[in-house]
C-alpha cells in the first residue's frame, strides 16, 4: 500500500490529525486473508519546502518492493 496526506504526518501535533488511513486498511486485508504487506508512506504537509527528497524515496520504496513482488 502506498499512503500519502498532506495534513496528517507522524511527527505533526496533534491538531494534525491520526493515522486512521493505514491502520484501518492494513486491518482490514488481514481480515481479509492479505498477510503479505508493504507500507510505503509519503506524508510531505502543505508547508514542507522540499518535498522532493521524500518523494524520490517513496519512488524508489515502491520501484524496490515492485521488482521484489515480480522476483521473490
Amino acid at each position: 500500500m502506498i499512503y500519502t496526506s498532506a495534513v496528517y504526518g507522524p511527527d505533526r501535533p496533534p491538531a494534525f490529525g491520526s493515522d486512521f488511513q493505514s491502520t484501518y486498511l492494513a486491518d482490514w486485508l488481514r481480515w481479509a486473508g492479505v498477510h503479505d504487506q508493504t507500507e510505503i508512506h509519503f506524508r510531505p504537509n502543505l508547508a514542507t519546502a522540499d518535498a522532493a527528497t521524500a518523494r524520490k524515496l517513496a519512488h524508489e520504496r515502491a520501484d524496490e518492493q515492485g521488482r521484489l513482488f515480480l522476483h521473490p
